[in-house]
Formats: C-alpha cells, structure tokens, sequence
C-alpha cells in the first residue's frame, strides 16, 4: 500500500500555517499537549481505575454510566466500590 493511500485511510488532513497535518498527528499532539478529553463508558470496576489514573496525570475524562446512584455518590466524592478509595 503506498504511503499517501496509508494516509488517506487515516482520516481527513487539515492544514496550518501551510503545513498538512493528519487526524493521527493532531491526535498526537492533543497528547503530548494534554489538551484532550477522554470519555470512559461505565464507572464501574473496569471504567473508573482508567478515568482516575487520566485525571491523575493532569489530563480531562468525562465517565458516563446509566446507574444514577452510583454517579449521585461519586459525584458527592463518595466510594461505592470498597476497595478504591474516595480521595
């Protein structure tokens, strides 16, 4: 496969300050600039270790889930989960 057709399957350039720029490299740079948010589905034991470790390292994640007491009490900065703490 040649390289432009590897780029054209990668999605839709853009350009700046007369450059092209790939949806992979503006990606990229939203990363190294943590500039992105993340959006994790489900807050549960398999959703809400990845969102806390996002937030940890300075970056935005925005967690949906559907059980409304479970997002009541996460969002007063309570745990449900027993062993993952509250702070």
């Amino acid at each position: 496969m040649g390289d432009s057709l590897v780029r054209e399957r990668a999605g839709a350039k853009s350009s700046a300050g007369g450059k092209e720029y790939s949806a992979g490299a503006r990606c990229e740079a939203a990363l190294r600039r943590k500039t992105f948010k993340i959006g994790v589905i489900g807050r549960g034991y398999v959703g809400l270790p990845p969102i806390r470790t996002i937030v940890a390292a300075g970056c935005r994640a925005l967690g949906l889930d559907v059980a409304a007491e479970k997002v009541k009490r996460l969002q007063a900065g309570r745990r449900y989960i027993e062993h993952i703490s509250s702070e």
